[in-house]
């Protein structure tokens, strides 16, 4: 038998559900809409890591124009951090280079049955 795993309240771990858009924490539930989702889920797997706009691209698929994508990719980032700021994370705007996530974010992953 395992023992369980037991956090304090600041010790609690942060994890998003990238299948329902959810965003766990000590204080409660996030819920994203999808493109929040995939922008997050995009830099937490970049573990701390600089996302470029580039990287970014195929997530605002169906703007037409560089310039309209662009305010679109700042918008949606202004959003994320709006509703992310509950958690203790952050984006980090790395001029000339792209964004990057501060603060852990584990990423629930579906488990195959045997």
């Amino acid at each position: 038998m395992s023992a369980a795993i037991q956090y304090t309240d600041d010790s609690l771990p942060t994890f998003l559900d990238p299948s329902s858009g959810e965003l766990h924490y000590r204080d409660g539930i996030i819920r994203l809409p999808v493109q929040l989702n995939r922008f997050l889920l995009m830099l937490a797997q970049a573990a701390g890591e600089v996302v470029s706009p580039d990287e970014m691209e195929p997530l605002l698929r169906g703007y037409a124009a560089h310039t309209e994508a662009e305010s679109r990719r700042r918008q949606m980032l202004r959003r994320l951090r709006s509703r992310i700021e509950p958690t203790g994370l952050s984006v980090e705007t790395c001029k000339g280079f792209g964004y990057r996530l501060h603060g852990e974010v584990r990423i629930r992953t579906l488990r195959s049955r045997v």
